[in-house]
């Protein structure tokens, strides 16, 4: 649903700050309960009847609805900033045989991008291998020796020193096997590692290798712009800067996608104003995945963060309401017999009644209005007056607000 807005039926007058008539009724209030002690509450239903003062007090009333959908929102303009930038290198030196993408392109998890030529790779990793197969074979060889000895020590036929001596060599031999085959087996590891494959879902920012160009580990090869996540960087101006907290949802758009509303939520609040501009930046983390990958780094957005969100409310302006009590709240009426009139009506005067304090249960807050319970729809709420009106006195409309939906 979209923002309500506000409808102005007519106007006549001079009225004074709502916060006038609210201390006013206050007082009275006070006043009347030490007059009236022992008779019902004025915040209960029934009402005293005789008005405390007869003269008629104009004024500016809010008509209280029931809203589908109401949101207090902060408008926002930024950019599409990548969740974290990663620099790539080959971890062996080599010679680049292969370059497989472009600074701009988008790849996937697990998309080669360059390879080095795999000629001296491999000639190592045969070395090694010749290695151990030649340092295994020698082991079993020394093996077999060992048990023909054994048998002829066992016989008398050679003394305990020559047997005790090949043992030793035995073990030796044992710990060049286990030697040649971890080396063996890091070749291979190298081997693998000739190929340079994308870590995340990202974007090309920087390529800094070409084919047939030698590469070493310290060497930068690529940086990839992660964008499986992105930021919606945007500045919020001072003034705003006490309605953000981190987790509040967001909704934007970006000019490639008309139409397409793409959310998120507050990650970040950057701890300094920036500049002369009096702004701070703000970020908002959009799960990208989610839509395909179609927001990049560097498009322009508008959008909005939503302070707060009601559904199927009765909302009414914060400062109308009135604290009876540690948290305990009450607002001003004008109790009408009149149900339904015109706006002629209300130029004529003729829409009357008398000025009541109701107590009302607050159900949540926004920056500028509440969600209520305790009130009946169409009640008018009494936002402004002119002078200082005492409860029970007769209160005559000279304006109306209401809510319509936009279209």
């Amino acid at each position: 649903m979209g923002k309500k807005i506000l409808i102005l039926i007519a106007v006549f007058g001079i009225i004074t700050p709502k916060t006038t008539i609210l201390k006013a009724q206050e007082t009275a209030v006070e006043k009347l309960k030490k007059k009236e002690k022992g008779r019902k509450s004025i915040y209960e239903e029934k009402k005293v009847p005789t008005p405390l003062l007869s003269r008629e007090i104009p004024v500016m009333v809010f008509r209280l609805k029931k809203i589908p959908h109401f949101k207090e929102v902060i408008p926002i303009l930024g950019t599409i900033t990548p969740f974290e930038k990663i620099e790539l290198q080959f971890p062996e030196k080599g010679t680049v045989k292969k370059v497989y993408v472009e600074e701009g392109d988008i790849v996937h998890k697990g998309d080669i991008l360059a390879e080095l030529k795999e000629k001296e790779f491999i000639l190592r990793r045969d070395y090694a291998k010749n290695k151990y197969q030649s340092e295994k074979a020698l082991l079993l060889s020394m093996q077999k020796e060992y048990e023909i000895k054994k048998s002829l020590y066992e016989k008398g036929a050679i003394l305990k020193e020559k047997l005790k001596e090949l043992e030793l060599r035995i073990e030796a031999q044992r710990y060049k096997v286990e030697s040649a085959k971890k080396e063996w087996e890091l070749t291979e590891e190298v081997l693998k590692k000739i190929k340079l494959y994308s870590p995340c879902e990202g974007k090309i920012d920087k390529r800094e290798v070409d084919e047939g160009e030698l590469v070493t580990p310290d060497a930068k090869a690529f940086t990839i712009l992660r964008i499986d996540k992105v930021f919606a960087e945007v500045g919020i101006t001072e003034k705003d800067i006490s309605k953000i907290k981190k987790g509040q949802p967001a909704r934007i758009k970006v000019e490639a996608y008309p139409g397409e509303v793409f959310e998120g939520k507050v990650r970040n609040i950057l701890p300094s104003l920036r500049g002369s501009s009096r702004t701070l930046t703000l970020k908002i983390e959009i799960d990208n995945e989610k839509y395909n990958y179609r927001l990049l780094p560097g498009m322009f957005l508008r959008g909005e963060i939503i302070i707060e969100e009601f559904k199927n409310a009765y909302l009414v302006p914060k400062d109308a309401l009135v604290e009876i009590g540690p948290n305990v709240y009450g607002i001003c009426i004008l109790d009408t017999k009149i149900k339904k009139f015109s706006s002629e009506d209300i130029e004529e005067g003729k829409i009357k009644g008398t000025i009541l304090l109701k107590k009302v249960k607050v159900l949540s807050y926004g920056t500028e209005y509440a969600s209520i319970k305790g009130l009946e729809e169409n009640t008018l709420i009494i936002t402004r007056s002119e002078g200082e009106p005492t409860p029970f006195a007769t209160g005559v409309v000279v304006n109306i607000e209401e809510y319509e939906e936009e279209e």
